[in-house]
């Protein structure tokens, strides 16, 4: 293969850039430690997935902080300013935030029973540039997506949340790994 002028010299400028003007590689940022806020006004609905989000990431090999993790006390804020929670993330050793949103409802079903529907946005980003790695939406009981069912409507929109809070997780964690990895 035939190589152009200059080649060699721009291969070693950019082995030769400090690691703070690097983008991760995927491999990278497989090995990264992950950062987990939920936030919602449904607080049942974002614990679940938060705690879902958290446990899925780490059994698939993830190394996981979350607000207990960090020592936070309000979450208020938090989820909305990505730049501060890189700082407390990079601070703690996180390479890479996942903020997500959610919003879970149950409505009343027949035979006594409730159907809890959720949609939780996660946005994947990386500390190091501040950059959006990836947003995605998940959700049940709604768009063709079945509910889930649940004998009170707390017990709904938990199975609601455990559901979207599992599926973003695999998305996550699928991102970080690259292509090849899942």
């Amino acid at each position: 293969m035939a190589r152009a002028v200059g080649d060699e010299q721009a291969t070693r400028d950019i082995l030769d850039e400090p690691a703070e003007y690097r983008r991760p590689t995927t491999s990278a940022l497989a090995a990264a430690t992950v950062l987990v806020f939920i936030d919602g006004e449904e607080q049942s609905g974002s614990e679940t997935a938060e705690g879902v989000v958290l446990e899925e990431l780490a059994k698939r090999g993830h190394e996981v902080l979350d607000q207990t993790s960090l020592e936070m006390g309000a979450r208020t804020g938090v989820v909305a300013d990505p730049a501060e929670l890189g700082r407390m993330g990079q601070a703690a050793g996180a390479a890479v935030p996942v903020l997500g949103t959610i919003r879970s409802d149950a409505t009343s079903s027949v035979g006594g029973f409730y159907t809890g529907s959720s949609r939780l946005t996660v946005r994947t980003y990386d500390t190091a540039t501040g950059d959006l790695l990836s947003s995605e939406t998940f959700q049940v009981g709604a768009d063709n997506v079945p509910g889930k069912r649940g004998a009170t409507p707390a017990a709904a929109v938990t199975e609601a949340a455990r559901q979207v809070g599992y599926r973003a997780a695999v998305a996550v964690s699928r991102k970080l790994k690259g292509p090849a990895g899942g």
